[in-house]
């Protein structure tokens, strides 16, 4: 409809507003993409002075700002406007995020949305069927469903969640009219025939945290265990309500530390029940620290009121110790740079016993002038993808690349616990020390990279560094043939030794093919306002890969060619090079 609407109105400005979590990125017509940004809180007060007026707003501008949790949730228009709206019903001012969310239920559900009707037949059995069809629609990935499915899984509910169906409804069909006339919780989008949403996403995650913790602690850290990496973001808010329901918040979280880390760590800034520095202490012996949600976790304890941020500091150099693997190392290194801007190398890496005694050796690292370049792909580039363009000019400051792929040998000196990758059995150990390193998360090439005294190169900085000066598809032209790159089409079913193909104009070797490298970025579309030096957006959900590899066919190796991956994966054609700082620039 987008594009037949944009064809029959050329002159009309088109914009779409989607959710998050409905978006997917869109091609033509679309010439940009923005994110709305959250209100701030100058805007904050200005939409509770609309609702309330001057005096009862300061009121409650004042009481919000004792919940880092609540804080957060009032960034979105609909969170605030549902405690203007408590507040001015008369209703008891909302204790955390989760205290708002269950006064709104309750309003909704017995008070109804619409004038001239008292919400609900039965607001307590609404809400436990509510409950546990939220839990079930949890599993699924959707945003909103069919009314069939919903009926379907009322249906299929246990013998003693349907005894809750009020006689009035007759059965789950009865029971959905209902809900969807007058709760205001969850109903029929863009018309009746429409797919049912809930109103607010933070409603289903309470009725599902609710529905599982009437199923016990047994039943909540099975299901923690059980949820995969991808899954884990999803339940995240179920997971943070229900562990603030327990008496005991800070025990359900320490025992969720032993069943899934990563759900711990990403649940406890959700929490306003505990005091932070004391669960970090408990989590510290229970969590394998993974990635960036130890970030995400300081940085929120950071912003109470009753934390300075050198106790967190302080706290992070604390759990820096030997029995941590690269991982973990990386990610407290990781939020210890972002904290305090550096990081002293020497002392991170004593204090887990990595630093050699004769120091680090050396980075090897080829000298690139600085200068500007096409970045990205021309339209009509055979194998261009729309995340290549549009194409741009960009300016670089010189910097230093290191010729090739970190190889086995080189890697083995910093984490010899690292196995090698035989391919299969293709190669012999011997074989491999000069072979490129993989099976290399980003963060083991972050934390590499630091030890070393580098840094993982931006996607601009390696694709001037792989163009070498041309505009061509290749850096050696407009084709490619299996002694200048290790492509699918070699057929070799493995990397091959560094160094052992022809380099480019500027000394740099297997730029493609071989292994798909990391870079420091997330990945995301180019933004158009940094001409200079530019770094990708400030946060993501994957990182950029460049190069392509030794399983890749020949279109994608191409110097533009660009992909993203979790910073936690790994796989045999994945690898990594150094960058460095130009000597000029010290």
């Amino acid at each position: 409809m987008l594009v037949k609407w944009s064809a029959e109105l050329p002159h009309v400005t088109i914009v779409l507003f989607s959710r998050i979590v409905g978006y997917d990125h869109f091609g033509e017509p679309f010439a940009a993409h923005a994110y709305l940004r959250p209100l701030n809180s100058g805007q904050q007060e200005r939409l509770l002075e609309k609702w309330l007026g001057p005096t009862a707003a300061a009121n409650v501008w004042s009481r919000l700002k004792r919940s880092v949790g609540l804080r957060e949730a009032c960034k979105v228009p609909l969170s605030l406007s549902l405690i203007a709206f408590l507040s001015r019903s008369g209703a008891h001012h909302p204790i955390g995020k989760r205290g708002l969310y269950a006064l709104g239920l309750v309003t909704l559900l017995e008070r109804g949305h619409q004038n001239g009707r008292c919400g609900v037949t039965n607001p307590s059995s609404a809400r436990f069927l509510l409950g546990e069809l939220s839990l079930r629609l949890q599993d699924l990935t959707d945003e909103s469903w069919p009314r069939e499915v919903l009926e379907d899984l009322l249906r299929n509910l246990a013998d003693d969640a349907r005894q809750h169906l009020h006689p009035t409804w007759r059965d789950a069909g009865d029971f959905l009219n209902e809900i969807g006339e007058y709760s205001g919780v969850i109903a029929a989008h863009d018309g009746k025939r429409g797919p049912w949403r809930f109103f607010h996403r933070q409603f289903r995650e309470l009725l599902a945290a609710e529905a599982l913790q009437r199923r016990g602690r047994g039943a909540l850290l099975e299901l923690a265990r059980t949820l995969s990496v991808e899954d884990t973001p999803r339940w995240v808010e179920v997971f943070g309500f229900a562990c603030e329901m327990a008496p005991d918040p800070l025990e359900v979280l320490g025992e969720m530390g032993k069943a899934n880390g990563d759900l711990a760590l990403r649940v406890l800034p959700e929490l306003d029940a505990v005091d932070r520095m004391t669960a970090l202490t408990v989590l510290a012996s229970n969590v394998k620290w993974e990635g960036n949600a130890l970030l995400e976790l300081v940085t929120r304890c950071n912003e109470q009121d009753t934390f300075e941020q050198g106790q967190i500091v302080g706290w992070l150099w604390s759990q820096i110790a030997g029995h941590h693997g690269v991982r973990e190392l990386a990610a407290l290194h990781y939020a210890l740079g972002q904290l305090e801007g550096h990081v002293e190398s020497e002392r991170f890496f004593r204090s887990c016993g990595r630093w050699p005694q004769e120091g680090t050796p050396e980075p090897r690292l080829v000298d690139i002038s600085g200068g500007e370049f096409l970045f990205g792909s021309p339209e009509g580039e055979e194998g261009r993808t729309d995340s290549e363009g549009p194409q741009r000019v960009v300016q670089l400051s010189p910097f230093r690349l290191s010729a090739t792929a970190v190889t086995n040998a080189e890697y083995a000196a910093f984490d010899p616990a690292h196995r090698f990758e035989s391919f299969g059995g293709k190669l012999a150990p011997s074989e491999l020390g000069d072979h490129p390193v993989v099976n290399i998360s980003w963060w083991e090439a972050y934390l590499y990279c630091a030890w070393i005294g580098g840094k993982l190169p931006t996607e601009a900085q390696w694709e001037y560094a792989c163009r070498a000066g041309s505009s061509t598809p290749f850096s050696y032209g407009f084709a490619i043939h299996p002694k200048l790159a290790n492509t699918d089409e070699t057929g070799l079913g493995s990397t091959v030794e560094v160094g052992s193909l022809a380099p480019n104009a500027w000394g740099l070797y297997e730029m493609h093919g071989n292994v798909w490298e990391w870079c420091s970025d997330w990945q995301g579309p180019y933004s158009s306002s940094q001409d200079a030096n530019p770094v990708g957006p400030k946060s993501g959900a994957a990182r950029v890969i460049r190069g392509g590899s030794w399983t890749s066919p020949e279109q994608s190796v191409r110097s533009a060619t660009r992909l993203g991956r979790l910073a936690a994966d790994g796989g045999t054609n994945l690898g990594f090079r150094v960058a460095g700082v130009s000597r000029t620039a010290k």
